[in-house]
This record gives structure tokens, C-alpha cells and sequence, in this order.
């Protein structure tokens, strides 16, 4: 479960901007149209009557009538009483049915109509002597005559039933406003309550979400150690300050295209980590794991290692073949190896034919010379070969025991990828054979709950887990990415940098690639 905090709601909120900026203005154009064009407007017209006893002189201010000569405060008092009188009388039934009685437009009318239409109300200071007769109507017209009329009645039926001694004047209307819908009102309504809707959503979504969340919080909640991630290709090339392969932002989609294009003819067997145009952090990211795995298999018999995964499309075989090259680059001799019988992929990303692999070394239709592939001097492939119809029987063999004995005495390292975990026990298999499992999860898409029945698998198995690397890693700050005012300390000696129009180019001449991963002077 994630933890809420103001920290967390503000990352979610920023995450998710743009789904709530859309459903913000497609909630406020939605009631702008329902207001402009679907409802009828209401329209809202006011006159005024003016309620004294005898003494006192309509039109006049409280203060006026006191100044008068022969008003008594007396009288104004009980004038500003009448008024609350009057509007109680006026609420009342009675003189709806004399207006349909009396006024010959409104006979055919029924009272409730017309009282449901008109509404009467007392000014609110204190001692006013002033009430307001409002008429509603989807008709201008309507309004403006229902108040009017309703005005003009009063002026014979106050007298006749409150006091004939009660003078009554009053003031027309003469002009409507819209009092429905209040269509600028509605919309910004509209527009934060469709904000807080999208937030709403999002954050059920968010809290619902069983995946992992990062680094800290696999460290949190697993004892494996986390031997490195891999940032999201994505997140670094959407930086605003990425400098890298054709530095401006309009040529991003250029950068991914040259990179996943298969048809690029300088792309020819090499790896993401080999191309010069990959980012800084994602080469040094495979470079980081791999001081972690030497460290690791360096207190292990076997210089071997298994990378696998607890679902599909989580990276495991990308980062097996940059693995692969990163260990190659310290002048080792590596052997990639593909164990995936079920869906080989290695050989796709060094575009190669999937011809004699393991699976013909298993079933001795061809030797270990014959099917190994030198991608160039130090890295090496053994691709899966044919689809057998029975890999696990294969793997479980006497012969893949014995291929793995001389792989790990005829190589410095031997990367073993393997089919996930969940899917098939095929890496449950391979993995004995092996210094240990390297298990690969992505950020935001690999579950809890497949982590830890891949980890208790591995634990009931007694299976040696080396650690874990996250793939896609997606910091909250995209920003983390900008290298051309850091300080890279004693890389800055070993690499040499240029940022112009032809992106990152690495000068490994300085030093030797030995040397550089280790920091010697």
C-alpha cells in the first residue's frame, strides 16, 4: 500500500496533468454547450411597491419621513412593521387567485402557476419600508407583465386587506435578466469538478496499483539487494534539458526511430549499449550493475549467472545482451546464452539467424564451436537454435549440466537469459548451474505480489538470488538527467565529451576500458 502524503498527492497530481487538464475542460466545454445551446434561459424581471400608513409619504427614505414636519417616529415605526405584514399577505395564496380572477390574460391560468412564478421579498435593511415583487419566465415578455401586474394588484388588495388607511405606490420593471443558467458560473464549476473527478480517479488507480514504485520502495520491502536501475529511455529523452543525440526536443522522435530501426546498416550486430547515441546514464547504469555482479560472482564458485524475470516484457533478455557487452568491455571473454527455448529473442537483438543453438547442442545435432557465435573478439553468443517440443525435459538433462560445466571453464563469464519465472519452471531449472539468479523487475509494472512468489519460489528452491535490478526506472524528477554542467570527477579524465549535432561520443583511448571501470590512476 502507498503511502499518502502531500508529497505523494502533489507527484500523482503532476503524473497525471494532462488527464486532469482534459477532463477539466471537456467537463467545462460540455456544460458551456448544455448552458449555451440545450437549456432555455430563464429571465428574471423586479418591480418594486412601496408599503406607509397614512402619515407617511411614499417614495421617501426612513430618514426622510423622520425629518419631515408632522411625521412621528411612531408612524415610520409602524410603517417599517407593515412592510413585514404585507410580504407575509402577499406569500399567501389569495391574491394569486384574485389575479387570475381580475386580469383577463391570466384567467386561464391556474393560481400555482402564477404563484410558483413570482416570488416577494422585503429589502434587507433594517428599516426599509421597501418591497420587491420578482417574475420568472422563460419568456422576457412574461416576466416583465407578471411583475407589473403583480405590482399594480397590490395596490388595491393591500387596502382592502390589511388597512384601507395603507398608501401603496409602486415602480415598473422594464427590463429581465438571466437568472438561469449561470453559464460562466456552471462551467468553471464544471471545470474543478471535473479537475477533481480525473484526480479522484487517478488516485483510486494509483493506490489500487500492486506494482512496484521505485527503488526505495523494493529496498523497503525486500532483502535481496538491488544491485542497480536502469532508467526509462523515455523519461531521459523527454528532459527538456536532454543534450543528446539530436539535442532538440523536435528531434526526439528521430533519436527513437534510429535506435529500434532494423534496417540502420551501422546498427549491425550492436547492442543498446554499444551505440553511440544512447545516453550517458544508461550506459553508466549497466556499467554500475556490472561492478555489482563481478563483486557478487567473485565469491562464488561459478562466474556464471541467470537472468530472469517474474512476468513477460519486463527486460530480462535486453539486459542479459547489454550485461553481456558491459563485461566484454573489460577485456573478458563472455558468453551470452540464450535458454529461452520457448521464445527466443537474443539473437534478433544482434541480428542474427536463430540457426544451431542450444537446443541442437542438447540434442547433439551439433558441437559447442558449431553453434557458438563470436559477435566480436571477447563476446560471444550461443542463440536458443530450434523450438524443441520439450525444453524442460532438455534443460533438466545430464547434457545441460555437463554444456554448463565447460561453458563456465572455457569463459570468464557465462550470462544465462532465461524464460520468466511464472510463466514456466524452466529458469527453477538453469539456475543450480549458475553462481546465481539476477531477477529483473520494470518500475511501475512489475506486481508485488509476482515478486514475492517468484523470491519465495526461489527461497523453497534454495536457489543463490544475487540480487535485483529495476528496468525503466522513472525518477520523480525527469531533470535528474542533465549532464552538461555536472561534474563527473575522475570519469572526466577517461571520457571525452562532445555535444553537438552527432550526440554522445565516448574517446575510450585515454585509458584502458579496464582502468576506467575501476578508477585507477
Amino acid at each position: 500500500m502507498q503511502d499518502i502524503s502531500i508529497m505523494y498527492l502533489f507527484h500523482l497530481a503532476w503524473r497525471r496533468i494532462w488527464a486532469i487538464v482534459i477532463a477539466a475542460c471537456l467537463c467545462a466545454a460540455m456544460t458551456f454547450a448544455y448552458c449555451k445551446f440545450v437549456v432555455n434561459p430563464k429571465y428574471k424581471a423586479q418591480s418594486t411597491i412601496y408599503v406607509t400608513n397614512g402619515n407617511i409619504n411614499p417614495g421617501e427614505t426612513v430618514e426622510e419621513q423622520e425629518e419631515t414636519d408632522g411625521v412621528k417616529g411612531t408612524d415610520v415605526s409602524a410603517s417599517v412593521s407593515l412592510s413585514f405584514t404585507v410580504v407575509d399577505i402577499l406569500k399567501q395564496p389569495d391574491i394569486y387567485r384574485e389575479m387570475v380572477n381580475t386580469i383577463e390574460k391570466y384567467n386561464d391560468k391556474n393560481y400555482r402557476l402564477l404563484k410558483n412564478k413570482i416570488s416577494v421579498s422585503r429589502s434587507e435593511e433594517e428599516r426599509s419600508m421597501l418591497i420587491y415583487i420578482s417574475a420568472t419566465s422563460t419568456d422576457k415578455n412574461e416576466a416583465i407583465d407578471l411583475a407589473n401586474d403583480f405590482a399594480a394588484l397590490c395596490q388595491t388588495f393591500i387596502p382592502n386587506n390589511v388597512d384601507k388607511n395603507i398608501r401603496v405606490s409602486t415602480t415598473n420593471a422594464d427590463s429581465t435578466s438571466v437568472v438561469y443558467p449561470r453559464t460562466v458560473m456552471s462551467t468553471a464549476i464544471a471545470f474543478l469538478v471535473g479537475a477533481v473527478l480525473a484526480f479522484a480517479i487517478s488516485f483510486i488507480i494509483d493506490i489500487s496499483d500492486q506494482s512496484i514504485r521505485g527503488e526505495d520502495e523494493f529496498v523497503n520491502q525486500y532483502e535481496i539487494p538491488l544491485l542497480g536501475s536502469i532508467p526509462d529511455f523515455d523519461n531521459i529523452v523527454s528532459s527538456p534539458n536532454y543534450k543528446g543525440y539530436y539535442g532538440k526536443a523536435s528531434y526526439r522522435s528521430r533519436l527513437k526511430k534510429h535506435l529500434t530501426d532494423s534496417n540502420n546498416a551501422d546498427d549491425s550486430k550492436e547492442s543498446v549499449l554499444e551505440k553511440k547515441q544512447i545516453p550517458f546514464v544508461i550506459v553508466e547504469s549497466y556499467k554500475n550493475i556490472r561492478t555489482g555482479v563481478a563483486y557478487l560472482l567473485s565469491r562464488e564458485e561459478k562466474s556464471s549467472f541467470t537472468i530472469t524475470s517474474a512476468n513477460a516484457g519486463e527486460g530480462k533478455s535486453t539486459t542479459a545482451a547489454n550485461l553481456a557487452v558491459a563485461f566484454s568491455q573489460l577485456g573478458k571473454t563472455v558468453l551470452l546464452v540464450d535458454a529461452d527455448l520457448r521464445r527466443a529473442s537474443l539473437h534478433k537483438k544482434f541480428k542474427l539467424e536463430n540457426g544451431k543453438g542450444l537446443a541442437d547442442v542438447l540434442t547433439g545435432t551439433a558441437t559447442l564451436d558449431e553453434a557458438i557465435v563470436t559477435i566480436k573478439p571477447g563476446l560471444n553468443i550461443l542463440t536458443a537454435g530450434f523450438i524443441p517440443p520439450n525444453p524442460s525435459e532438455l534443460l533438466d538433462s545430464v547434457n545441460f549440466e555437463e554444456t554448463m560445466k565447460l561453458l563456465n571453464e572455457q569463459y570468464d563469464y557465462v550470462i544465462v537469459d532465461t524464460p520468466p519465472l511464472n510463466v514456466v519452471t524452466d529458469s527453477m531449472i538453469i539456475a543450480p548451474q549458475t553462481g546465481g539468479v539476477i531477477l529483473i523487475v520494470r518500475d511501475g509494472y512489475t506486481p508485488h505480489y509476482s515478486i514475492k512468489k517468484v523470491l519465495g519460489d526461489m527461497d523453497f528452491a534454495n536457489i543463490n538470488i544475487l540480487g535485483a535490478v529495476m528496468n525503466g526506472s522513472h525518477p520523480k524528477n525527469k531533470n535528474k538527467y542533465i549532464y552538461r554542467k555536472y561534474s563527473y570527477g575522475y570519469y572526466g579524465s577517461y571520457y571525452k565529451y562532445d555535444y553537438h549535432k552527432n550526440g554522445y561520443n565516448y574517446d575510450y583511448t585515454s585509458k584502458p576500458e579496464s582502468q576506467k571501470e575501476t578508477g585507477e590512476q
